[in-house]
């Protein structure tokens, strides 16, 4: 049984080196980055799409095979603990990730949603693949198949209807990448729940003066029926599902089969120093007088964030705020196997929708070794968030308190460390205390090391 459980978790899997889990140094490097005005000819709206591909190191493709495997650990306050692996390999043109994790607690790690399973080994309960997949990079486009998340957005951590913090879920890939335009599709599966097979696709354009400007309009869509096969009208990347349900050319006839939201994001740098990104989801917007005259309101939710930055010799300073707000009925949908969640949790705003957020913090980083962050956050969510009632369906699209019903109110202090302490060792320490007015109260920390047992180049 052992050998078992530790050959899944060291076994050889392939996926898109384009989609880093949270853990690699560079990713949170590269964020501060991106704050300070550094690499934009990178940046994107839809950034895990756009991660770290390197341009110049395609046309100098050869035959070199680069590995890099990583193991390392996290362990909390509450003696809760996980195991993870990442494996990397790149050839020419080709790049394979995998990503696999054991728990000890489903319900102490982020983005796990891996099932407990009847009997423990060696202490963890549950083990699931996070990140896996096969993924083709050429000079200006994209492919890849495989499990992982999309987040489309301006601006860190003020996603909307995808984020970086949702369950991972499996679907297919497509990028064009024209210099200052871009066009991204993605169509995957989320879940079977209830027999309704759930499905999700996205599409969008994106310019980018490669500078100080990023501009992108998107449509996301979920799509559902009982036993409902993959539906080939949605197939098309050049399309929209309006269109494909007023026509009737899905597999499931009508107009309540499927559920869309059209976002707008702008990521602009002023100054060589400010950097100012917002977004703006349409879930439904309300324009006939008899719709308005009997209370309905429009479903749209909005993210801003304001970053400054400070040089200095030896390190970067970025001090910024945000704020989030998504409406009481945003992301739901009359059928509620149609709304934004995937497997419980919601697939944007990690708290889904009814509420509002505000965000104070401070991130530095420090000789390219040291990243430290303090951040304040003040939420609130209504009782009717998805985060609560992930499949209920909306009862009607009235104008209600927000954010609705008894809300919770909470608060958080955040404070992070990550060392990268040599070429093979990094060590994490994170630390949050969340407190609120609904007796609300919360201590956790937890300490990650991570080790690369392999590199080559």
């Amino acid at each position: 049984m052992y050998i078992r459980l530790l050959a899944y978790l060291f076994f050889f899997g392939v996926i898109s080196a384009i989609e880093p889990p949270f853990f690699l140094f560079n990713y949170q490097k590269e964020s501060i980055l991106y704050d300070a005005g550094k690499n934009w000819d990178m940046i994107s709206t839809f950034r895990n799409s756009i991660y770290n591909i390197d341009k110049k190191a395609i046309i100098k493709a050869n035959d070199t095979l680069v590995n890099d495997f990583k193991i390392g650990s996290i362990l909390d306050s509450k003696y809760n603990y996980e195991l993870f692996s990442y494996f990397s390999i790149k050839h020419k043109n080709i790049h394979s990730y995998l990503h696999p994790r054991l728990v000890s607690n489903t319900k102490a790690f982020d983005r796990y949603t891996g099932s407990v399973q009847e009997r423990n080994r060696l202490g963890f309960e549950s083990g699931e693949t996070d990140l896996s997949g096969l993924s083709f990079l050429g000079d200006n486009y994209y492919l890849n198949i495989g499990r992982g998340r999309e987040s489309w957005g301006a601006g860190e951590n003020i996603y909307l209807a995808l984020s970086d913090e949702s369950p991972s879920y499996d679907y297919l890939k497509f990028i064009y990448d024209q210099k200052k335009l871009r066009f991204i599709y993605f169509h995957g599966f989320l879940e079977n729940t209830n027999e309704y097979n759930r499905y999700i696709l996205g599409k969008g354009f994106e310019f980018s003066n490669n500078k100080d400007l990023v501009v992108s309009l998107a449509e996301i869509v979920i799509y559902s029926g009982i036993n409902r096969p993959l539906d080939f009208s949605f197939l098309n990347p050049i399309s929209s599902h309006l269109e494909i349900e007023q026509n009737n050319r899905q597999n499931y006839i009508g107009t309540e089969n499927a559920n869309a939201v059209w976002q707008i994001s702008f990521d602009k740098m002023l100054f060589d120093r400010i950097r100012f990104s917002n977004n703006l989801i349409i879930d439904e917007l309300v324009f006939d007088s008899q719709q308005i005259d009997s209370g309905k309101v429009n479903g749209i939710g909005w993210s801003s964030r304001i970053s400054y930055n400070l040089f200095s010799s030896n390190a970067i300073c970025n001090i910024y705020a945000s704020i989030l707000s998504i409406g009481t009925h945003t992301m739901r949908h009359g059928i509620g196997f149609n709304n934004f969640v995937q497997r419980g949790l919601p697939l944007g705003w990690i708290n889904g929708s009814d509420g509002y957020e505000l965000k104070f913090g401070c991130k530095i980083l420090k000789t390219n070794d040291f990243i430290s962050w303090v951040e304040l956050s003040d939420t609130n969510i209504g009782e009717q968030s998805i985060k609560y009632h992930p499949y209920q369906e909306y009862s009607d699209y009235k104008k209600t308190s927000f954010p609705s019903g008894n809300f919770k109110s909470m608060s958080s202090i955040l404070i992070s460390f990550m060392w990268k302490y040599n070429s093979k060792k990094t060590i994490i320490l994170n630390g949050k205390y969340l407190f609120g007015k609904n007796d609300v109260e919360d201590f956790a920390i937890n300490f990650q090391y991570i080790y690369q047992l392999f590199h080559n180049n």
